[in-house]
């Protein structure tokens, strides 16, 4: 089954961006580590590099002995067209969102050309940039000329601090949109800190309001899970300067776990805020109460939810997937 969303997009600046899910079996391997990903072209055009494209992600789906499940890859949440202005004063310190719902050591890095080619025709770092791995932060040094750049990283979780091997690594690739800005820098939109609503196991709310000095809001841009729906913009108050969207999400027992939720105000002259993101973390309210954990797993209350250990042989949030049989159909199918 393949359930596919269209996110938002930009006649301005002509993007889309989109989720979907796919179910994939895997054929059987000796260690049960796999590299997959999705290579094409069509690139927009780029001031350095551009043309070919390449997606590649690596996962361990073996059982980890420290908390009796499969590996659950981190998660990013990323803008897919960042503006900044050059004349505005530099470094610009862009910080990734990252989460990772085992709780371990996540850290980003440049992606590569080599073995497995993870970046295709943009593997080139962007000019002058420093990349802080452990804090995931990309810092914009100098910016020699306006067009649009190409980012490609790969998000990396590791079980321990010293660890040298990924336990998974996750593609993230986005364009800096540089332009020759005629407005002070100053003046670029800023998100508020916004009121949250998050009533126990019932819809999520937020409302964004974005406020910029001499410039009016254009959109408010989102990057989201699926199943958010975002209000029109609208002015907020009597106000020229502020405009707000809603957003409501309702997640079902499919979204347990941890969601980033992202939002960038864009204003009339391209100019765009800093990204602000949140962490989403998605749990049963009734716990343990309703015995959620299947296959004589056990189940430890936690303070927002629940975490099922599961017996050897055994997967899933729930405990729910038996790995043999797992193995076996993936062996039948060949």
């Amino acid at each position: 089954m393949e359930v596919q969303r269209q996110s938002e997009f930009s006649e301005d600046d002509n993007w889309t961006y989109g989720q979907r899910t796919l179910n994939v079996t895997f054929p059987s391997t000796s260690d049960n580590i796999y590299v997959f990903g999705y290579r094409s072209g069509s690139w927009a055009t780029l001031v350095d590099g551009g043309g070919s494209w390449s997606l590649i992600a690596t996962a361990n789906l073996n059982i980890r002995q420290d908390i009796g499940r499969i590996n659950s890859s981190p998660i990013a949440a990323m803008q897919p067209f960042v503006t900044v202005n050059k004349n505005c004063a530099m470094p610009y310190a862009l910080r990734i969102p990252v989460q990772d719902e085992d709780g371990d050591v996540v850290r980003c890095r440049w992606a590569t050309n080599s073995l497995t080619d993870e970046c295709g025709g943009v593997c080139s770092i962007f000019r002058n940039s420093v990349l802080d791995q452990p804090n995931c932060i990309l810092y914009i040094n100098e910016i020699p000329s306006t067009g649009r750049y190409a980012v490609a990283l790969q998000i990396e979780d590791f079980g321990e601090q010293q660890d040298k091997i990924a336990l998974s690594s996750i593609p993230l690739q986005f364009i800096i949109n540089v332009i020759d800005g005629t407005t002070m820098c100053d003046n670029k939109p800023r998100i508020e800190t916004p009121v949250i609503e998050i009533p126990s196991n019932t819809m999520y709310h937020q409302t964004i309001i974005a406020t910029s000095t001499g410039s009016q809001i254009s959109d408010v841009y989102i990057v989201s899970p699926v199943g958010f729906i975002k209000s029109e913009l609208l002015r907020y108050s009597s106000s020229n300067d502020s405009w707000y969207v809603n957003v409501t999400w309702t997640p079902t027992d499919e979204d347990i776990g941890i969601h980033i939720f992202c939002y960038t105000a864009i204003g009339v002259d391209r100019q765009a805020s800093d990204q602000e993101c949140k962490t989403l973390k998605i749990v049963d309210a009734e716990g343990c109460v309703s015995n959620p954990c299947s296959n004589g797993a056990s189940c430890t209350q936690q303070i927002n939810g629940y975490i099922c250990k599961c017996d050897v042989g055994f997967t899933g949030i729930f405990c729910e997937t038996d790995i043999g049989k797992l193995h076996q159909n993936v062996y039948n199918r060949q």
